[in-house]
């Protein structure tokens, strides 16, 4: 048996490589969505750990389909995000209603309620905890190995919830660029 910071750990590791920026959840049971929300990692990295702490494998299907859930993400992010002609704050809001979208998919593959409530992005200011995961989630992403093998970090900065999101817009279209490049 795992010890509970062993599961976080790993569903933290997992969480981390996932492209899901975090989302504005709403946090209530019911009909009515209370006034609080939660963090989609929270809530992501909670049903990882549920998943591995009851030593049940997601099985090949399972995995086949997240597998689709990611890459169909990305195909639909990037297509958004080259239509240059639409204007940058449209793009990025179709590319949330994506990611939400995306997430409901992935998180109707753990146990638990089918009900997910995204929040409009517009809900998440600075000084929230959505927008200090998504600031750590962009950071972990950029740490990479240099040649010399020494540790690098890609810094930028962001003011606002809809920068954060075009961070990870821009990362994704960069990912499927280069392996273009390569592919």
């Amino acid at each position: 048996m795992q010890s509970q910071i062993e599961l976080d750990s790993f569903a933290s590791m997992i969480v981390t490589n996932l492209p899901f920026p975090p989302l504005p959840v709403c946090a209530g049971r019911g009909e009515e969505c209370v006034e609080s929300m939660c963090s989609s990692h929270d809530l992501l990295s909670r049903a990882v750990s549920c998943n591995l702490m009851s030593g049940l494998s997601d099985g090949e299907a399972i995995q086949v389909r997240k597998q689709n859930i990611l890459l169909a993400l990305n195909t639909q992010v990037t297509d958004v995000w080259k239509a240059r002609r639409v204007p940058e704050a449209e793009r990025i809001q179709r590319c949330y209603e994506i990611y939400s979208d995306a997430l409901r998919q992935y998180m109707a593959l753990y146990p638990g309620s089918p009900d997910l409530r995204v929040l409009p992005m517009d809900t998440v200011d600075k000084s929230s905890i959505i927008f200090q995961q998504a600031l750590d989630h962009l950071k972990a992403q950029s740490i990479y190995i240099t040649d010399d093998d020494s540790v690098a970090c890609v810094q930028r900065h962001f003011h606002s919830y809809p920068q954060l999101l075009k961070g990870y817009i821009q990362n994704m279209w960069n990912d499927r660029r280069e392996r273009m490049d390569f592919g």
